[in-house]
């Protein structure tokens, strides 16, 4: 067995290191949003937010696309002011809905330098049937917290409550009135 050389093995560790180190980067630029660091352009606001089909269960919505000065990534869906989804498409099936029931959604696009359109304005849209009759009451709001935000202001603050139709608003008592 020949041992090798002292110094052929440190020249061969520093060739593979440095290589391996330009590989490592090549690959993550590739995969990185930092790899698009010069576009700091939002894609325009997607328009013509609309329901193509509406069902008792199913809404369907579409849009026009947005555009952007290198390439529009996505869409980001949300409903009720909350994150829906995502889709790279210019359109969107949401299913498992209650009938007779009100949904609002929005619609922003995005690159892929995660930069954001503004919000579609809102599409307000009711599924057909007849709503279920709303005989559960809503789990009680957890996590209050109080802070001063000056001598004559608190700010309150609390995890949201669930419902099985919606939860529609909350009644903020001081001294039990």
């Amino acid at each position: 067995m020949i041992a090798p050389h002292r110094e052929n093995l440190m020249s061969w560790h520093r060739f593979f290191a440095a290589h391996a180190a330009v590989l490592v980067v090549s690959a993550l630029s590739l995969a990185s949003p930092y790899a698009y660091a010069g576009d700091t352009a939002a894609p325009s606001v997607p328009s013509n937010l609309r329901a193509t089909s509406v069902s008792s269960t199913v809404v369907e919505l579409r849009w026009k696309a947005s555009t952007d000065n290198v390439k529009v990534t996505g869409y980001y869906v949300y409903l009720n002011d909350q994150p829906l989804g995502t889709t790279t498409r210019t359109a969107f099936t949401h299913s498992g809905l209650q009938s007779g029931t009100r949904y609002t959604y929005r619609v922003s696009a995005y690159d892929a330098a995660s930069n954001h359109s503004a919000w579609t304005e809102p599409l307000a849209v009711t599924t057909s049937g007849t709503a279920p009759a709303d005989t559960t009451a809503p789990t009680v709001p957890t996590g209050l917290t109080a802070a001063a935000s000056s001598s004559t202001q608190i700010n309150l603050k609390w995890n949201p409550s669930t419902d099985n139709v919606a939860v529609t608003g909350y009644y903020v008592y001081l001294n039990d009135k």
